[in-house]
């Protein structure tokens, strides 16, 4: 393998960090004629520094060649696959109360990302924050519902080019303050976005030298193809039975526990919290538990990656003294198509043996256009090919009678 020179240094300033990192072959490597088989790699990506360190076995052929590619993949797969923004921002809004003289109870909010859109550079997200608000006038429950609408802007590493963006948003903490007839609400929240780019590796999956017997070494390993996202809804009943009897249903809101995954379906626990108003009118809670199953189906040769519940919400109904409760459950399935590779990754040469003397150029009809196998079959050489049939780089050979000469 190619040498490598005998230094390597780097110092970046960032923002608010300096990097320095070196590389040096040391005195024994001098001494015995080796290679310094360490390597290193930083980069800045979406802010964050990303540095890979390897230390190379001395011992084998290809270590110097491994420590490097160990560093430069990991750097490049965080750099396909990286978080680009694990933001924390906050909502501050002062919301009207429909009814005067409210008594405020207490609110839930979801968050909810709508959209995402690349401008050079730039990710805009937009979505909103649904409030819902329970308060009481002279003693009587009410609810109202609010949305808040924002939107953020985050930084895209510099080296993406049409990235698939994907969002997801979750409330981390909620402050409600009664101002009169308006409630001032701080929401906070935090938006997750994964931005993936689409990668091209070039590899080595045949070889051939003329006048020489190769013996190759190959590995297999799989490369990501295709990948899709899809939805599937279901929808569980529950019920409550009241002792206390039942005049108003105020507010329903459900959770969902850990996934159960399982070929076709998953299973997840899930409850809904209903606040509710008694025959007397007083103010009473309760919960109601269940497992939702929901099917997905995966296309041909495809994998499941992922599941996630992007939404989940309950809506409840009285019926006499029994609370009626349905809960509906969207999930998304990310699934994946990987390919496998063959890749020659060790090549030895030896001369061939000297036979009886051969030909030293055949008449070929090229069938399919391919010079390349045309020169392996023959022990010829492309350019030399090329030049003898005054071809040109980007004409076709389909059909064409060749002259190919054998390089000995």
């Amino acid at each position: 393998p190619e040498p490598f020179p005998e230094y390597k240094e780097f110092c970046e300033k960032y923002s608010d960090y300096s990097v320095t990192a070196a590389r040096v072959r040391g005195k024994k490597h001098k001494h015995d004629g080796s290679n310094c088989d360490d390597w290193f790699e930083a980069a800045e990506i979406g802010g964050w520094i990303i540095g890979a360190v390897s230390d190379g076995a001395g011992s084998k052929r290809f270590s110097r060649i491994g420590a490097r590619a160990a560093c430069t993949s990991f750097v490049n797969e965080v750099r396909d696959n990286f978080l680009a923004g694990g933001q924390t921002d906050g909502l501050s809004e002062k919301l009207s109360l429909p009814l005067d003289s409210p008594e405020f109870i207490s609110a839930c909010t979801s968050l909810v990302v709508e959209s995402s859109e690349v401008i050079g550079s730039k990710l805009i997200l937009k979505g909103r924050a649904h409030i819902e608000a329970l308060y009481a006038v002279s003693s009587a429950p009410e609810t109202a519902e609010f949305s808040i609408g924002f939107s953020l802007l985050f930084e895209l590493p510099e080296d993406v080019k049409e990235p698939k963006v994907r969002a997801v948003g979750m409330v981390t903490g909620q402050y409600f303050e009664p101002l009169g007839e308006k409630l001032a609400a701080d929401i906070r929240g935090a938006i997750q976005i994964l931005c993936t780019e689409q990668q091209h590796i070039r590899c080595i999956d045949d070889a051939y030298a003329c006048g020489m017997e190769l013996s190759m070494n190959s590995i297999q390993f799989k490369y990501l193809s295709a990948a899709s996202c899809t939805t599937s809804n279901e929808s569980i009943s529950l019920s409550y039975n009241s002792d206390y009897g039942i005049s108003r249903i105020l507010c329903a809101h459900a959770s969902c526990a850990a996934l159960d995954i399982t070929d076709g379906h998953i299973y997840t626990p899930v409850s809904a919290d209903i606040i509710y108003a008694d025959s007397e009118g007083s103010l009473r809670s309760c919960r109601v538990r269940g497992a939702a199953e929901i099917p997905y189906e995966i296309g041909g040769g495809y994998e499941l990656e992922s599941v996630r519940i992007r939404n989940i919400k309950a809506a409840a109904k009285a019926d006499g003294a029994v609370i009626n409760v349905t809960i509906d459950i969207e999930a998304e399935f990310c699934t994946v198509m990987r390919n496998e590779v063959t890749m020659i990754n060790d090549i030895s040469a030896e001369p061939c043996e000297s036979g009886r003397a051969g030909a030293s150029a055949y008449m070929c009809r090229a069938l399919d256009g391919d010079l390349w196998s045309i020169a392996k079959k023959y022990g010829s050489d492309i350019e030399l090919i090329k030049e003898i049939n005054s071809l040109e780089d980007d004409e076709s050979i389909e059909g064409r009678l060749l002259l190919i000469p054998v390089v000995r």
